[in-house]
């Protein structure tokens, strides 16, 4: 490559996805100005954001690249770029690194807009549920006033909960399996409502309300709450849950739990919500306690006129009119739609994971026959998850 002109090894480089090449530019030029435009008018990070180079992009970012940088006459910024072309580990790592999300191109679109007018509905869940880690938590690692110690003692419980707070998903099932997976969420449990219930109600107050963000912090409190109190009721511990916790006893719990909430009175039946899960939503809406803000008004409303459609409702009231239902090949379990893979031997119901298939097992095997007339096509199609569980 040309040395003399840094700036056009470095697209270059980009462009050819060569990250040890970017990397040897950068560390023989570690003033390269970063925030530039080729003649696309586009900038290195927003080359490997659209590109999906995840690498580079990290690099870019560790070495000064603005990750709100844009020069384009169109607005369109690094988010969008990862947005449309569907890149989520690119919109995690940006929004990680405090991107701003709330930018509009010159059609005034934002980059999770611009993801749901193309169906990329993962995507607008990874952005719409992002809440910056230290506007969130990290506030409650420390010590506040009047407080002998932090509400969270340290920094990968800290993480632990915000992780649970931006999982791009609103299902309870979810919820509850990343719960199952990550069990010291239970064993800290105390600690973790608090924090989420303080968050309810600072959002719920002037000067800055923000009754979605209230009412999501309710919600995964309420989760939560739910899980501890199945484990207080089936163990009664004699000392603090966090000294004396059952690990492997509670992760049958809450599989249970999981299992009690999807169970259908006929295997076959489809919708995206049981009536467990319908009766858990509403309880959740009608208990929560800032009954003055309107998406309390709203949503509660609209729960009682249609009683079999909780599910939707709240989902509409967080994510808005364009997120309302789910598309036909969602998962069973927790209405994901992205990288849905139907079963391999009925053919007719879809999972997202392998672990939405294996907790569904015990009630799908029940109904789950071969097509009489399509008895050669098992395991040929490579969106198809083998029935085997």
């Amino acid at each position: 490559m040309d040395s003399s002109n840094p700036k056009d090894d470095l697209f270059k480089s980009i462009e050819k996805k060569d990250f040890e090449g970017v990397k040897k530019l950068l560390e023989k030029y570690p003033k390269l100005d970063l925030n530039c435009a080729d003649k696309d008018e586009l900038s290195p990070l927003q080359h490997a954001c659209h590109s999906g180079e995840l690498q580079i992009a990290k690099l870019l970012i560790k070495c000064g690249a603005d990750v709100n940088f844009t020069c384009r006459k169109d607005g369109y910024t690094a988010l969008m770029f990862a947005a449309i072309s569907n890149k989520q580990d690119i919109v995690r790592l940006l929004l990680e690194n405090n991107v701003d999300s709330s930018v509009e191109n010159c059609v005034n679109r934002t980059a999770s807009q611009m993801a749901a007018f193309i169906g990329l509905f993962k995507i607008v869940h990874i952005i719409n549920s992002w809440i910056p880690y230290e506007k969130s938590v990290q506030p409650f690692t420390r010590c506040r006033e009047l407080e002998d110690e932090p509400r969270i003692p340290n920094e990968n419980l800290g993480r632990l909960l915000h992780e649970y707070i931006v999982l791009p998903s609103l299902h309870p099932i979810r919820y509850m399996l990343h719960i199952r997976d990550n069990l010291q969420l239970i064993r800290f449990s105390s600690r973790f409502i608090y924090v989420l219930e303080t968050l309810s109600s600072k959002c719920s107050k002037p000067p800055t309300i923000e009754e979605t963000l209230s009412l999501k912090y309710y919600y995964l409190a309420h989760i939560l709450n739910h899980c501890l109190k199945q484990y207080e009721e089936k163990f009664r511990p004699q000392k603090s849950i966090e000294t004396d916790f059952e690990e492997t006893a509670c992760f049958q719990l809450v599989d249970s739990n999981i299992r009690k909430m999807i169970r259908r009175s006929n295997p076959s039946d489809l919708q995206p919500a049981t009536p467990q899960i319908n009766r858990f939503i509403l309880d959740c809406a009608m208990k929560f306690p800032y009954t003055h803000l309107g998406i309390f008004k709203t949503t509660t409303f609209a729960m009682n006129k249609e009683a079999s459609e909780h599910y939707q409702i709240f989902t509409q009231s967080l994510n808005g009119p364009h997120m309302f239902g789910r598309a036909s090949e969602g998962c069973s379990i927790c209405t994901e739609v992205d990288k849905c893979k139907k079963c391999s031997k009925c053919k007719n119901v879809y999972y997202c994971s392998r672990t939405c298939q294996l907790v569904d097992w015990f009630q799908h095997k029940k109904v789950c026959k071969s097509p009489e007339e399509q008895p050669l096509l098992k395991n040929t199609d490579e969106n198809e998850i083998d029935d085997e569980a």
